[in-house]
Parts: C-alpha cells; sequence; structure tokens
C-alpha cells in the first residue's frame, strides 16, 4: 500500500517515523520508527514530543531506518512486481 511506501522513502531518507500500529506499518518499520496506536492521541502526542527531544534516540532510529529499508533494494522490489505482472498477463 502507499503508506508503506511513503515510509519506506523516509526510513531511506534518515527521516525519523511515528507509525501506525495498524496494517502493514508495524512489518515495513518494524523497530525503526516510533510505533503508536492510531485511536490514541495521548500516544501520539507523546511519540511527536520523544521525537523532538530526544536526539540520541532520534539518532538511533535513523540508523535503524536506513538498515531496515536495505532489507528490500528496489531492484529486488521491481523484479517481483514485474514477476507477479507477468503471472496475471
Amino acid at each position: 500500500d502507499w503508506s508503506s511506501d511513503v515510509c519506506s522513502s523516509d526510513l531511506s531518507q534518515g527521516c525519523p517515523v511515528i507509525a501506525s500500529t495498524a496494517a502493514s506499518l508495524p512489518e515495513v518499520c518494524g523497530d525503526a520508527a516510533l510505533a503508536v496506536d492510531p485511536h490514541d492521541e495521548a500516544a501520539l502526542a507523546a511519540a511527536i514530543a520523544r521525537a523532538l527531544d530526544d536526539g540520541a534516540g532520534l539518532a538511533a532510529l535513523r540508523q535503524r531506518g536506513r538498515e531496515r529499508v536495505a532489507l528490500w533494494p528496489w531492484r529486488d522490489s521491481a523484479a517481483a512486481l514485474l514477476s507477479a505482472l507477468e503471472r496475471v498477463r
């Protein structure tokens, strides 16, 4: 889905990510994002505050994000998509 693409893009650029615990985002982000319940406004506010205030934690998140997206090279993703499209053709 589009949200996992956005997260992957942000993670690859070293942007801190706050992601919902819903859908596929926990699988995409792993421990490279701050995960929050999409219905818990206080948890979202706390994650935003942590992202803004925790310099060391933010650096660790950035590094884990780059490592996380390295698990799925774009070339592999493109090859898998092409294979799937050829099967349904």
